[in-house]
């Protein structure tokens, strides 16, 4: 047999060990969109939460940073999740974060952030879910739900932030 017929094999097995869901207990929430189950940082792909204040940083949050980290904080600190990486998108983000949809008793907190309006869902990056979030977030758009209702947010492309109101 040569190494050119059990190439596709080698490809197809590793790339099924790569994307195997894993079970973990979450250790802390950083923010809306990362949180740490086990040893590794996640980040819940397909989602971005305002920014939280870093003072050390001397970071500035946004406007609904502190409800997104504290609502995630409440439904997963503590909880043993299920992180499932999307086969069409990279593994690890340029931080060396996991990129994953983080499900809970059956539930896919990814969709959660979004269709609450505890989040956006960015396009920039693509993945298996995305016209589900994007529609989601038109949803809590349309209903003012979350930051949609409470924040200005602005766009430039597929860059949003979220600011205080006037």
């Amino acid at each position: 047999m040569k190494l050119k017929d059990i190439l596709p094999l080698f490809v197809i097995f590793f790339s099924l060990v790569a994307w195997t869901p894993v079970s973990e207990r979450v250790r802390y929430v950083t923010d809306g969109d990362t949180i740490v189950a086990g040893k590794t940082k996640v980040r819940l792909i397909g989602v971005s939460a305002p920014e939280v204040a870093w003072p050390t940083y001397h970071k500035k949050g946004e406007c609904f940073g502190p409800e997104a980290k504290k609502w995630l904080t409440s439904r997963l600190l503590g909880k043993r999740v299920t992180l499932n990486p999307d086969p069409l998108a990279p593994k690890h983000d340029r931080y060396g974060r996991l990129l994953a949809v983080v499900n809970y008793r059956g539930k896919n907190m990814n969709e959660e952030m979004i269709g609450k309006g505890y989040a956006l869902a960015p396009t920039h990056f693509p993945h298996s879910r995305m016209k589900n979030f994007v529609a989601l977030e038109k949803e809590a758009k349309k209903a003012k739900r979350g930051l949609w209702g409470e924040c200005r947010v602005w766009c430039r492309g597929d860059f949003c932030k979220t600011a205080y109101p006037r």
